[in-house]
């Protein structure tokens, strides 16, 4: 049996900083719900064999229902979030049907312009390394303060912006989250963050500055421009 990858999608948040009463992804860009724009992406990729979902549970069944309308026919399970980011992570992860060499990539629902090339990236870098993220260089300079004064100004060739995907083997990333909770880490604003907890060395590849996370009503407002 060939080994498989794995779609996550984290589709949890609130979209209060978007200033709505829904959470951003189910908002209609062009009457289409942002999180399908996403789910098209690794629904359109040859090299993805299933996706699963984390949501709040208000929103489940017409996650499904949407995916039935839209032919999103890679999703496996929608299922419940938990109260952070980290702990929906893990109940996707552990959600899904995976073994241990299998490549799960970790995709925030609110970033629609991911383009294919980035996936098969994120999917040859796993194989290899275990661990991986798309980021995107720094390009202004950096202050490192401390009460409103700098402290220090580190060197922006060093510095960069972490995106999703990120991609791991199966083992790595439920090993990460295992040892996450032994260690009473709870609040990791990403699954790289776990991943070098357990002494591995994720690698860095390069994103692209358009696959942007929609957070803003501006960024909805750009969407409805560039999304159809």
């Amino acid at each position: 049996m060939k080994n498989r990858n794995h779609a996550l999608i984290l589709a949890g948040g609130s979209g209060h900083r978007a200033g709505c009463d829904i959470p951003k992804q189910m908002i209609p860009i062009n009457d289409i719900p942002l999180i399908i724009h996403t789910l098209r992406k690794f629904e359109n990729c040859n090299e993805i064999d299933t996706i699963t979902v984390v949501s709040h549970h208000s929103y489940i069944d017409d996650i499904y229902k949407l995916c039935l309308k839209h032919d999103i026919s890679k999703i496996i399970k929608c299922i419940m979030g938990g109260n952070t980011r980290q702990e929906s992570s893990y109940l996707g992860v552990k959600a899904l049907d995976a073994r241990c060499d299998d490549v799960v990539i970790i995709h925030d629902a609110a970033r629609p312009y991911l383009n294919e090339s980035i996936i098969k990236f994120a999917i040859n870098e796993a194989r290899e390394h275990h661990a991986a993220s798309a980021v995107i260089s720094v390009t202004d300079t950096v202050y490192i303060a401390h009460n409103g004064s700098i402290v220090s100004v580190p060197d922006r060739k060093t510095v960069y912006n972490a995106q999703t995907p990120q991609s791991f083997s199966y083992q790595t990333i439920v090993e990460a989250h295992k040892k996450a909770l032994d260690d009473k880490i709870s609040d990791a604003t990403d699954d790289i963050i776990l991943a070098l907890n357990t002494g591995i060395k994720p690698v860095l590849f390069e994103g692209d500055v358009t696959n942007k996370k929609i957070t803003t009503k501006e960024d909805l407002e750009e969407a409805q421009r560039l999304l159809f």
